[in-house]
């Protein structure tokens, strides 16, 4: 488990960032899903971010 006293980490990364995805999926992260228009991007439009997450229940991988 992540600790006895953090129910739950997540972090996101942008969808085209492959390399940041595989390390929160070998650091034991499940993506949960693609959460459109979340971030600012350029000339004030918004883009997406695919978000993960790592419960403190979930077994070491």
């Amino acid at each position: 488990p992540v600790t006895s006293r953090t129910a739950r980490v997540w972090a996101g990364t942008r969808p085209e960032n492959a390399a940041s995805q595989r390390v929160l999926e070998r650091a034991g992260f499940t993506r949960e899903g693609l959460l459109r228009g979340r971030l600012p991007g350029p000339d004030g439009t918004r883009v997406d971010s695919v978000q993960y997450a790592r419960l403190a229940t979930d077994e070491l991988r």
